[in-house]
């Protein structure tokens, strides 16, 4: 604030002074009442903390061939026109043969308001390297973080000695935003 104090003294044009009244006010204007921000290393901690993902499958057309898989190593990557996952992928065959490869997908959040959770769920999956496995229809990954952005238990506040308010916070108009290396959650906040 300071620093726009001195910026509007100092500027003598009035063509100036109209551009940084617009700033402020556009920076007011678009914000919204509270926010949340996570940094990708929070998202990639979550899930190294979760660990491997493993399942089984079977093809039974032409060939049969039992396999286990096991998806490890998955990193989200937070960019301004999204979101890209990553992770690498062992298959093992009921022969014993083993296939390394990747998988690749984009991460979408979403934020519920009545548990207050961020949800991520991967999509658009893309395997390479399996040769012609592909687990697309078996690995459909979701994960939930809690990110309480305000309590929303009731309150009291005492207005007299007589007279007691009971207030509850209500969010709305959520949104979750994605910036380079981290998003923000933010929603608007009214009070019944």
């Amino acid at each position: 604030m300071l620093l726009l104090s001195i910026l509007w003294k100092k500027t003598e044009g009035i063509k100036m002074k109209k551009i940084i009244l617009f700033i402020i006010l556009s920076i007011s204007v678009f914000s919204k009442d509270v926010n949340l921000t996570l940094g990708e290393n929070v998202l990639n901690n979550l899930l190294t903390q979760i660990g491997d993902f493993q399942g089984t499958g079977k093809i039974d057309k032409l060939i049969k061939v039992n396999y286990s898989w096991t998806l490890s190593e998955a990193k989200i990557d937070l960019i301004p026109s999204g979101s890209k996952f990553e992770a690498k992928v062992t298959l093992v065959t009921d022969g014993n043969d083993v296939n390394e490869g990747t998988v690749e997908g984009k991460a979408k959040f979403a934020y519920d308001k009545k548990t207050q959770n961020l949800n991520i769920e991967i999509t658009d999956l893309k395997f390479r390297g399996l040769g012609f496995f592909n687990l697309a229809g078996f690995y459909r990954p979701t994960y939930t973080i809690p990110a309480k952005l305000f309590e929303d238990e009731e309150f009291s506040i005492k207005k007299s000695d007589t007279e007691t308010v009971k207030i509850k916070p209500i969010l709305y108009d959520e949104d979750v935003k994605i910036f380079d290396t981290y998003l923000q959650i933010e929603a608007n906040l009214k009070f019944q």
